[in-house]
């Protein structure tokens, strides 16, 4: 998504004029750094100053349910799996469905990811950009995991944790934040064991599966080979017994494989 601009396009934009900023000469701050700024109208504004034609993003399609159809989901490939995703649904229309995630139906409206993201426009529109395979829940609290992002513990506001030193105030509420521990910390294997499930029942043992993509430089295996499923390991690893001999597991969230008979969708 061409939204993140190095610093010879910020020097070129110079101020960028926001119906959310109080100044409303301008605000000169880039988008992490000013709370108030509007992540619609800062990307909008920008494109009309580099005099670039906006192009969404968009993976798959998505066409919703009618009295006499069901909804169709069309996930398509992104670097870690597939989802459908729709840049435009998210920047223009509040309650229209812009993500479905790779394991589930569920689908995703830019409100959600505002909720997910303490209603934070600029917050929201990170998290959309960063889900690749995942759910929008998932990739947040991963953000609090790494120490990536912390909330404030009287007003909830979210803040980015990148160079922020111990001892500063909350941008909404003011409360003195005394040092970065109050980032929200989850032991991986919880995060990953709601994961695992989906995965078990999506690659269950004995099913089939084709390799689309595998990130290990020193594999023999290539696009197109095929394998049956053995087992699934608490890391995420899809252990696969390979008809070519190997024994290679594929990690998802890394690895891309596709099941081609026996799978938790057919």
């Amino acid at each position: 998504m061409a939204t993140l601009l190095n610093e010879q396009q910020w020097a070129a934009v110079g101020k960028i004029n926001c119906d959310s900023c109080a100044d409303k000469d301008g605000c000169d701050q880039v988008k992490y750094d000013c709370p108030k700024m509007c992540f619609k109208t800062l990307t909008h504004d920008v494109q009309g100053y580099l005099g670039a034609e906006k192009k969404y993003l968009l993976i798959g399609s998505y066409t919703p349910a009618t009295e006499s159809s069901d909804e169709v989901i069309e996930r398509d490939y992104t670097e870690q799996g597939m989802v459908f995703k729709d840049e435009d649904a998210f920047l223009n229309h509040t309650d229209k469905v812009c993500y479905v995630a790779e394991l589930s139906d569920t689908v995703y409206t830019r409100q959600d990811f505002l909720d997910e993201c303490g209603g934070r426009e600029d917050f929201a529109a990170l998290c959309f950009e960063g889900v690749d395979w995942q759910h929008p829940e998932t990739w947040a609290q991963e953000q609090f995991t790494e120490g990536e992002w912390g909330d404030c513990d009287k007003c909830g506001w979210f803040y980015d944790l990148y160079n922020k030193p111990d001892g500063y105030k909350c941008e909404n509420c003011g409360v003195l934040i005394e040092d970065n521990d109050t980032v929200k910390q989850l032991p991986l294997l919880a995060q990953l064991n709601p994961i695992l499930g989906d995965i078990r029942k999506l690659y269950p043992k004995g099913a089939r599966v084709e390799l689309v993509k595998m990130k290990d430089p020193y594999t023999k295996l290539k696009p197109g080979d095929k394998g049956t499923v053995e087992f699934i390991d608490d890391a995420c690893g899809v252990h696969i017994r390979w008809d070519n001999g190997e024994g290679l597991a594929a990690i998802f969230g890394v690895d891309i494989i596709k099941v081609v008979e026996g799978g938790g969708n057919d």
